[in-house]
């Protein structure tokens, strides 16, 4: 338990310092995220939110997003929990991978690995 709180509080105190709007990123555009082998469209927005399409589903509630350097935040809040993911950002913009945690909700304490590709 103690480890699940030293993360969230290093991920929230993370999404306080990050700086400004993704506006200028790289990172906007059209991405397949895998998340427990199944694949979900995920379209990240200038203006740091995010939409999510089916490919083989399609991730539900509020998306938001942020870029710090080489690593990104994505926050999700729905219905029944609220997900935060982080990752690094690697092959020049074009590949991401992190960890994701539920922090609030249905399944809260949950982790799962997840890796995007930029389509």
């Amino acid at each position: 338990m103690t480890k699940r709180i030293a993360l969230l509080a290093t991920l929230i105190l993370t999404l306080v310092l990050l700086p400004g709007c993704p506006g200028a990123s790289a990172l906007v555009g059209t991405w397949v995220l895998t998340m427990n082998a199944t694949e979900f469209g995920l379209e990240l927005m200038a203006d740091g939110t995010a939409t999510s399409f089916t490919v083989d589903s399609a991730l539900d509630g509020t998306l938001q997003w942020w870029e710090n350097g080489d690593q990104i935040i994505l926050n999700q809040n729905s219905a029944g929990s609220r997900k935060i993911s982080t990752g690094l950002i690697v092959a020049g913009g074009t590949v991401m991978t992190g960890p994701s945690l539920v922090w609030q909700g249905t399944g809260e304490g949950t982790t799962v690995a997840w890796s995007a590709e930029k389509q």
